[in-house]
């Protein structure tokens, strides 16, 4: 049965090649190319060397591709279409950004999931329409020089990176409305992490923090926020400093060492959900917090303090 799968899928791919060099597959928007499994790498390098027949594309997406210089020179190809939108790559092992992808300045989406890449070069600022960029679980140890002049970007994501410091002129993009900085290295934020007055939506699980109230202290200068995930963070109580978050509206302390919330937390009027999965918590004070939190979700699972 795994023989005649393997077959077929051999088979799509031949076919789809052929029918690639009649008509040029014109109008296709969306382009998946997977080389994820070792039967589906030459079809997929075969179809990153007719890129040029996809002059429509607006989305790419690569699975499984390691060999950058194919990549570069099939968006070479697309050069002149002007027409990507979104650049995709998961599982593709690649050390370095493709540099031909900085030809494509209409780009507005680059996401890049479980990579060996880091570094990101200070070309990326020569995407000025950029609005999403995602690098998740991948080497990178320090955040792109120029990253500031990206003035348009509203979703920034680098979680399982391997960042060890946040510059001061990342804060400079103060349209970011989604921020992911989860389980990186660095120990402290920028003086001028509250200048990203328009974070709504922000991710510190995993950070350790050399001097936790003064970070806190920043954090809670967002005013702004509305979900806030701060996991396996070595808690062993909740940051005082975050209840002045009066818009937050859902928070995840999950995997930490906190026992009890404090009195004044039902003073967060807008809290809709709270997760507290894997602390210190006893039954009875769970039970407690819903008496205390009557309209909010808590969301309880495991905690092992008998």
């Amino acid at each position: 049965m795994k023989k005649l799968l393997i077959l077929l899928c051999l088979l799509s791919g031949i076919f789809s090649t052929s029918v690639l060099g009649q008509d040029g597959m014109n109008g296709v928007k969306n382009v998946v190319i997977d080389g994820s499994e070792d039967y589906m790498k030459d079809n997929a390098y075969r179809m990153l060397s007719k890129l040029e027949f996809y002059q429509d594309m607006v989305e790419l997406q690569l699975i499984g591709i390691a060999d950058t210089a194919k990549v570069d020179k099939g968006l070479k190809k697309l050069k002149e279409s002007k027409r990507l939108k979104r650049f995709i790559a998961y599982k593709t092992n690649m050390s370095k950004l493709p540099s031909q992808l900085m030809d494509h300045k209409e780009l507005t989406v680059v996401r890049i999931n479980y990579s060996s890449l880091s570094r990101i070069p200070t070309e990326i600022e020569s995407f000025p329409a950029l609005d999403t960029l995602e690098i998740n679980y991948t080497s990178l140890k320090s955040l792109p020089e120029g990253i500031q002049m990206q003035n348009l970007l509203t979703y920034v994501s680098f979680n399982h990176d391997s960042l060890k410091n946040i510059k001061p002129e990342f804060c400079k993009l103060n349209r970011v409305i989604h921020l992911d900085l989860g389980y990186n290295q660095f120990t402290k934020l920028p003086e001028e992490f509250p200048r990203l007055k328009s974070v709504e939506y922000l991710d510190l699980s995993g950070c350790n923090f050399k001097k936790p109230a003064i970070e806190w202290k920043k954090v809670a200068e967002l005013k702004e926020l509305r979900v806030l995930h701060i996991q396996s963070c070595n808690l062993t109580v909740f940051p005082p400093e975050l209840l002045q978050l009066k818009k937050l509206e859902e928070i995840y302390i999950d995997g930490n060492l906190i026992e009890d919330l404090p009195g004044s937390f039902e003073n967060m009027l807008n809290l809709k959900k709270i997760s507290i999965t894997n602390n210190q918590f006893k039954q009875f004070d769970v039970e407690e917090l819903k008496q205390r939190l009557p309209g909010v979700t808590v969301v309880e699972g495991t905690n092992f303090r008998k």
